[in-house]
């Protein structure tokens, strides 16, 4: 088992010995922190995603996305560009289906779909992350190569990518990959920090 492999199992592990009440707690408070972020504020076109085993919830971020008249975007896994994603923009009331990996996931709509680009906020899951902005996700590379060309360094005309994790998520250090792509910032249940 490499490095990456056993940081993402004992995390995973960690994130699973939360109880639902602790969960629960830490969703509510990571879903204020995010609505009270400036960012957050101005931002018009934000992707959230549906959670899956013991994930960070957004539920109630999204709800807050649609009672400000704000649009949502949820990823859906390309069928054309294996490996990539799209974000179709999500309203209250839409169907989602149980997608690949069992992910809810919204019904594809060429409509409904924005470029990664155009989006103003991301807010992505991590599986764990360091406090450089390295980010270890599932493993798929589905975020990395979505966003490739979107850097901290170069952040004009790109979303800001915050994931959204516990804090007992964080790690020492990720040695990053040359393709993986850098957290503008994190937001757990004790802070919204910008890397």
């Amino acid at each position: 088992m490499n490095e990456r492999q056993q940081i993402r199992q004992e995390i995973k592990a960690k994130r699973a010995a939360l109880t639902a009440e602790q969960r629960k707690s830490a969703n509510h408070l990571i879903a204020e922190q995010i609505i009270a972020a400036a960012i957050f504020k101005k931002s018009q076109k934000i992707a959230c995603y549906m959670a899956k085993d013991a994930e960070v919830d957004l539920s109630a971020v999204i709800e807050v996305i649609f009672s400000l008249d704000k649009h949502c975007y949820l990823p859906l896994v390309r069928q054309d560009k294996p490996g990539y994603l799209h974000f179709v923009e999500y309203c209250a009331n839409d169907k989602l289906q149980s997608g690949s990996f069992g992910i809810l996931e919204p019904i594809f709509d060429s409509q409904k779909i924005i470029k990664p680009d155009d989006l103003d906020l991301v807010l992505l899951p991590v599986v764990a992350f360091d406090s450089k902005g390295n980010r270890l996700g599932t493993g798929g590379g589905y975020y990395d190569r979505t966003f490739a060309l979107c850097h901290p360094e170069s952040s004009e005309g790109s979303p800001l990518l915050i994931g959204a994790a516990y804090a007992c998520q964080e790690v020492p250090q990720i040695k990053p990959h040359p393709w993986d792509v850098k957290l503008h910032g994190v937001v757990t249940e004790e802070e919204f920090r910008i890397f």
